[in-house]
């Protein structure tokens, strides 16, 4: 009777301690969202010292740390997370970031490919190992991964650009241009599509179509006009007078003196 009563007792102590740790990761969360990130950092510590087992607690200020650019720190919490639970999704995408970021790819690739081995049907590590293997150059590999993930995730903007460019590198313009149709749809104005045709095109040396696309995705504006001259799809390009015009145009002008 004696022991009954102990057990109740020590799950009544469980329980509220997972409760006090709910409510200091959900604190956190809050100041992590406004960009307080020292101070959910301190809730997210509290919600430790209330739970030390707390596998999401270590990955939520793996997130603060890597925010903060304490790479080593948020590397040491998303290992801490995954002790205690081995299969953490969330700590195993943050080691995937930081191993992108340090160019360790075949050390990313190992972490996703655990990933999609534990949930095939996870769009999110299927596509973001479709992108590292498309960096990689391994296209068949990329393609497969990316309609893996689609297929969970019809929609996802970057997953439909990229599986756009893998086609267009294998020099499937038919398809590729079938794949930035349907991202214009989901992204009408914006230059994904249009630029990722120039790319096709390109890449099947119909330059004329290339730069006109090229025109029309400068005209809606990229985030970095400067990547056109560094992306290896128009090196046959780059002596044109026309795509010299495009990128001098796309250039932002030096304010006057």
């Amino acid at each position: 009777m004696f022991s009954k009563f102990l057990m109740v007792l020590v799950a009544l102590a469980l329980g509220g301690c997972r409760n006090e740790s709910a409510r200091h990761k959900a604190a956190g969360n809050v100041f992590f969202k406004q960009g307080k990130l020292e101070v959910a950092a301190e809730e997210y510590r509290t919600a430790l010292r209330t739970s030390p087992d707390d596998a999401n607690a270590h990955t939520l200020l793996g997130n603060v740390r890597f925010e903060q650019q304490r790479y080593a720190e948020a590397e040491q919490e998303y290992r801490a997370s995954l002790h205690d639970d081995p299969h953490a999704r969330a700590a195993i995408l943050g080691l995937v970031s930081l191993d992108l970021r340090a160019n360790k790819l075949p050390e990313a690739r190992t972490l996703l490919e655990q990933l999609v081995k534990d949930e095939p049907r996870d769009p999110e590590a299927q596509i973001a190992l479709g992108k590292l293997l498309y960096a990689d150059g391994k296209l068949n590999e990329a393609e497969a991964h990316l309609r893996d993930g689609l297929v969970y995730a019809q929609n996802e903007v970057s997953a439909l650009y990229t599986l756009g460019l893998v086609l267009a590198k294998k020099k499937d313009r038919e398809q590729a241009n079938a794949i930035f149709d349907r991202l214009e749809s989901i992204t009408e104005g914006k230059a994904y599509a249009p630029y990722g045709r120039a790319v096709a095109e390109a890449a099947s040396g119909r330059n004329d179509e290339a730069l006109k696309w090229l025109d029309v995705a400068l005209q809606r504006g990229l985030d970095d006009p400067a990547q056109v001259e560094r992306d290896d799809a128009f090196g046959r390009l780059r002596s044109n007078p026309r795509f010299q015009e495009l990128i001098a145009k796309a250039k932002p002008r030096a304010p006057p003196k």
